[in-house]
C-alpha cells in the first residue's frame, strides 16, 4: 500500500458540497461511537468548523450489546469531549431487547435505535444535519454484502456522501478515506480511541465481509498481480454512488404524486405512474413504503408484483411483509393495513314464503316472484321508488324443483357461468378483479344460490352487478321467475312484504 498523507483535512474539506450543505444549518450533529473512524471524524470536524463557521454537537448511542464494554466507550467519549471542549449528548437503549422481540438482528435493532436517537438530538437542537464516520473502507463492504445479496443499484450505492432522509440530512465526510489513513491520522494526532471487539467476529454478514472474504479477495488478487483492487472497488462503490444519487432525482419527481391519506394507507396513482420505467417505479414504491413503515423491507418478487399492478398487468392483491396488503384498484394501487372487514350474515329464504325484503350489507334487498303475464317490475328495475336511488337488479328462472334461495357474501373458490359465456364458468374472484371491484367491497357484494329439492345448490345471480348465470336465464315461454332488486338505502323498499 503507497504512503498516504497523513492530515486527511483538505480531502474532508472537498469531499462535500459545504457551502450547500451548511446553508440551513449551523449545527452538525456528530455520532461518536468511541472506535477510531468516529474519533477521527469528530476530531477533524472540529478542525474544518474553524474554518468554515459551524460548530458542533456529539452525540453516544450506549446500545447495551457488550455489558460493561458498552459503559467504557460511554466514559471514553465523556473524557473525549471534555477534551475536544464540544457538548455531548447521551443516549441509552435495549438493542438486544429490541432484536428479541422484533425479530430482527441485532445490527438491524441497533441501527434503529441509534438512528432514533440521532434525530432526536437534531430536534433537540435545532438541526437537520447528521455526521456518521462510515469510510471508504465501510463503502466496500457494504458494496460486497448488497452484490452478494443480489441488490441492485439501489443498494449497492446507499452510501453515499450526502442522503436527505425525511426530516434529517445525513453526511458521510470520510468516505473516502480509507481504515489505514485514519489510523496514520490519529497517530499523528496522538488521538485514543476503543476499539470494538464484535467487529472482529464472524457472525454477522458484515462480519464475514470485513474479516474473511474482502482480506482473502485482497490476497488472492495480489497474488495474480492484480493493482490496487481497494481503490478500485472503492471507484465503483463512488460511481454507483453517484449514480444513484441521479436517480433519487428523479424519484423525488414522481414522489410528490404519491397520496398518504389520514387512513394510513399508501394511494400510488396509476395514471402518470404506468409509462414510468421499471427502475423508477422500483424505488418509488420502496419509498414510499418507508416513508410511512420504516422498518418494513420489501423483497424483489414484492417489488415486481406491485409495478405489474400498476402497469396494469397484475389484478390481483398480494401481502407483502409487515402485515400490508397491495392492491390494485381503478385509479390508485393501495398499499397498507387490512382493514377488519364484517362478513354481512348469510339469508335463507323459502320459495314459498315470498316476496321477502331485508338488509344485506349496504344493500336493502327485495325478492318476489312473478308470472310472464303479471310482470310488473321487470321494464325498468332502476325505478323502484322516487324517494330512493336505487342500486339495479336481475331476473332469474325459477327451477321446477327450487325450495330455497340463499343470499350470502362470496366465499374462496366460488364459480359461476354468467350470462353470454356459453356456459363456462369463471371464478367470481376474477369477475370483481375485471369489474375493479376493491377487495374491501367484495364481501358486500350479495351471491343468490338456488337450492334445489335434492340439496345441490348452482349459484345463479350476483344482482349487485347485474349478473346471472347462463343456467337461469329468461326465456320466453318462463313460466315464472323471480325478480331480485337492490336498493343502496336502507331500508324496507316500497311494494315488498317482510
Amino acid at each position: 500500500m503507497p504512503k498516504v498523507q497523513v492530515d486527511i483535512l483538505p480531502t474532508v474539506s472537498k469531499s462535500i458540497d459545504w457551502p450547500s450543505v451548511l446553508s440551513e444549518n449551523r449545527t452538525i450533529i456528530v455520532a461518536v461511537s468511541g472506535g477510531p473512524d468516529s474519533v477521527t471524524l469528530a476530531d477533524v470536524l472540529q478542525r474544518l468548523g474553524t474554518l468554515l463557521d459551524f460548530e458542533m454537537v456529539l452525540a453516544h448511542f450506549n446500545h447495551g450489546i457488550r455489558g460493561e464494554d458498552s459503559d467504557r466507550d460511554e466514559e471514553f467519549v465523556r473524557s473525549f469531549s471534555v477534551d475536544l471542549g464540544v457538548r455531548l449528548e447521551i443516549g441509552h437503549g435495549n438493542v438486544p431487547g429490541l432484536a428479541a422481540s422484533s425479530g430482527n438482528s441485532l445490527e438491524m435493532a441497533a441501527r434503529k435505535l441509534r438512528y432514533e436517537f440521532l434525530v432526536g438530538i437534531a430536534d433537540k437542537n435545532n438541526t437537520g444535519l447528521i455526521a456518521t464516520g462510515h469510510t471508504a473502507n465501510d463503502r466496500i463492504e457494504n458494496l460486497l454484502m448488497r452484490l452478494l445479496r443480489g441488490s441492485g443499484g439501489q443498494g449497492l450505492g446507499s452510501l453515499q456522501p450526502v442522503r436527505v432522509l425525511a426530516s434529517v440530512t445525513l453526511i458521510r465526510p470520510l468516505l473516502k478515506i480509507f481504515r489505514h489513513e485514519i489510523l496514520s491520522y490519529l497517530d499523528w494526532r496522538k488521538l485514543e480511541y476503543r476499539t470494538d471487539s464484535t467487529n472482529f467476529e464472524e457472525s454477522t454478514d458484515r462480519g464475514k465481509i470485513r474479516n474473511v472474504i474482502l482480506p482473502g479477495l485482497l490476497k488472492s488478487l495480489e497474488h495474480v498481480g492484480w493493482g490496487n483492487p481497494i481503490e478500485a472497488l472503492s471507484r465503483s462503490a463512488s460511481l454507483l454512488a453517484d449514480d444513484e444519487a441521479m436517480v433519487r432525482e428523479l424519484v423525488a419527481e414522481y414522489f410528490t404524486v404519491i397520496n398518504f391519506p389520514e387512513s394510513g394507507d399508501i394511494q400510488l396513482p396509476m395514471t402518470g405512474l404506468s409509462e414510468a420505467a421499471s427502475p423508477i417505479l422500483g424505488r418509488l414504491i420502496l419509498r414510499s413504503i418507508l416513508e410511512k413503515y420504516p422498518d418494513i423491507r420489501l423483497e424483489q418478487e414484492h417489488v415486481e408484483k406491485i409495478i405489474g399492478m400498476l402497469k396494469g398487468e397484475l389484478k390481483t392483491s398480494i401481502d407483502i411483509p409487515g402485515g400490508l396488503r397491495a392492491e390494485p384498484g381503478i385509479d390508485y394501487v393501495t398499499i397498507g393495513k387490512p382493514r377488519e372487514i364484517e362478513i354481512p350474515t348469510g339469508v335463507t329464504i323459502r320459495i314459498s314464503d315470498l316476496p321477502k325484503s331485508f338488509d344485506f350489507a349496504k344493500y336493502s334487498i327485495g325478492i318476489e316472484i312473478e308470472d310472464r303475464v303479471n310482470s310488473v317490475k321487470n321494464e325498468n328495475l332502476r325505478t323502484l321508488d322516487a324517494s330512493q336511488q336505487s342500486h339495479g337488479g336481475v331476473q332469474i328462472t325459477i327451477p321446477a324443483k327450487a325450495v330455497e334461495l340463499i343470499i350470502r357474501s362470496v366465499k374462496p373458490g366460488d364459480r359461476m357461468s354468467p350470462l353470454g359465456m356459453g356456459g363456462h364458468t369463471k371464478k367470481i374472484h376474477d369477475i370483481f378483479v375485471d369489474r375493479k371491484i376493491p377487495w374491501v367491497d367484495r364481501p358486500s357484494e350479495p351471491l343468490v344460490e338456488i337450492v334445489l329439492e335434492s340439496g345441490k345448490k348452482i349459484i345463479s345471480a350476483l344482482p349487485g352487478l347485474g349478473l346471472i348465470s347462463e343456467e337461469y336465464k329468461i326465456e320466453p315461454d318462463s313460466a315464472q321467475r323471480i325478480l331480485i332488486y337492490l336498493n343502496i338505502c336502507r331500508g324496507k323498499i316500497a311494494g315488498t312484504t317482510s
